[in-house]
């Protein structure tokens, strides 16, 4: 059983008009308490925000919308998560277009963070991710250079 807040819905603060503002962000986040604590730094942030539970829930929004930047636990139950990213390279090499990834782990190391730079994410952060680096990845999308920003070292081994 999957667990979902607001599959295909966006959820995000509005401005006064009522309309959403910031970027679009797809959580891919299996654990529930993960989620909900990004999603409420994003709202904050005045952002868009869809969460899915696994993979292929991610899949399928990525599908049914466009994102600014997507948030992905490298631990996904049902569908690994290399392969994941590998498909939304592949979609994105078809359609166009490039969505900035950030693998997040609770375990970091600099050899898993060079692993999921190799295997196709823009970014790596450990679990949970702290609005300093929320700031800095969006900073980079505003930039439109996130090789500078985030390929810093971990703490970690």
């Amino acid at each position: 059983m999957s667990w979902s807040v607001g599959s295909s819905a966006l959820w995000g603060a509005s401005n006064d008009s009522g309309q959403k503002t910031g970027r679009r962000i797809l959580i891919a986040e299996n654990n529930p308490a993960d989620s909900i604590l990004l999603l409420r730094t994003l709202e904050t942030l005045n952002h868009q925000v869809v969460i899915a539970s696994n993979s292929r829930q991610m899949l399928a929004e990525f599908g049914a919308l466009s994102f600014d930047l997507i948030f992905m636990d490298m631990e996904s139950p049902e569908m690994d998560a290399f392969a994941t990213i590998q498909a939304i390279r592949d979609r994105e090499r078809t359609e166009g277009g490039h969505v900035p990834i950030i693998a997040m782990t609770e375990h970091p190391t600099n050899a898993d963070r060079e692993l999921c730079l190799a295997q196709g994410t823009d970014g790596y952060s450990p679990k949970p991710v702290s609005l300093e680096e929320i700031e800095l990845f969006l900073q980079a999308i505003a930039n439109s250079d996130p090789a500078q920003l985030w390929r810093r070292p971990t703490s970690g081994g």
